[in-house]
């Protein structure tokens, strides 16, 4: 539900792809798309956003560096750590203006 009201948001904005497993989207960077920005939850099942972004950084650091975690809490240990890394992250819920703000200043609109 977040995602699809996320993508009608920035769709007017923005060029949007959508995936809802980390495992998909990992193969999608590692083919060779490209996105000016990942947009991604820290905690998912299966394969978490840290997870995603451990292995970004491996192959393709520039990406990495282009990821904004979406969370609504760091309840883990590790994903503490994480967010006290200095990644960018969007504390949920967050407002929209924020959203904006902080997509604004890494990405180019269409």
């Amino acid at each position: 539900m977040i995602v699809a009201a996320l993508r009608r948001l920035l769709r007017k904005e923005y060029d949007v792809s959508v995936e809802t497993s980390g495992h998909v989207a990992l193969a999608r960077l590692q083919s060779g798309e490209t996105f000016d920005l990942v947009l991604c939850d820290l905690m998912m099942p299966e394969m978490t956003g840290m997870d995603v972004h451990r292995h970004l950084s491996a192959t393709h650091p520039a990406v990495a560096a282009r990821m904004v975690f979406m969370t609504g809490a760091a309840v883990t240990k590790r994903a503490r750590e994480f967010v006290d890394s200095g990644v960018r992250c969007l504390e949920k819920p967050f407002d929209i203006p924020h959203l904006r703000k902080t997509l604004g200043l890494l990405v180019r609109r269409r």
